[in-house]
């Protein structure tokens, strides 16, 4: 616990870290708006999530990597979904958390992710992981386009039901 909480923040009051890290927390909960970010995308430019977020109904922000075999088995109920809901104002940003550009172009390619992806090639030690607070892939955040989070599904299937009954 010492050196989670003291681990950059030596010298620095301990109320204050405990409040600044509590409040990283309670930003990523249903109903509140989480960090904005600007990575690099695969198709080229950058990829500004509140941007992206105003400009449609809904936007999945999933946090996924090339090894991860759930995100395996997820990717296959992702596309078509996106590709039933895309013209609805659904949007969607995968966010990888590879290291090697190729592993991640890779998996792209071969799956045909048609889907906004965005990586920026640090892996765990990535800044929005960090932000995100992201342990275990994958890790989704369903966000209005106001930038408030409405659903932290566990699986895609979730996803589906919710613009069912939300995305007309």
């Amino acid at each position: 616990m010492d050196n989670y909480i003291f681990d950059e923040d030596c010298g620095a009051d301990l109320s204050d870290v405990i409040r600044q890290r509590a409040q990283g927390i309670i930003n990523l909960q249903v109903g509140k708006t989480p960090p904005n970010f600007n990575i690099e995308s695969y198709s080229g430019g950058t990829i500004n999530l509140m941007k992206t977020v105003s400009e449609n109904q809904y936007t999945l922000v999933m946090f996924w990597a090339s090894w991860c075999h759930k995100c395996e088995q997820e990717i296959p109920v992702l596309i078509p979904l996106y590709a039933k809901y895309h013209s609805k104002g659904f949007e969607t940003i995968g966010v990888s958390i590879d290291q090697a550009r190729k592993s991640w172009t890779d998996v792209i390619d071969s799956r045909g992710m048609q889907y906004i992806n965005v990586c920026q090639l640090q892996g765990w030690d990535s800044p929005v992981v960090k932000d995100y607070k992201i342990t275990a892939t994958p890790t989704y955040f369903l966000l209005n386009n106001k930038g408030e989070i409405v659903l932290k599904p566990k699986r895609i299937y979730e996803v589906d039901a919710y613009l069912t009954r939300n995305l007309k």
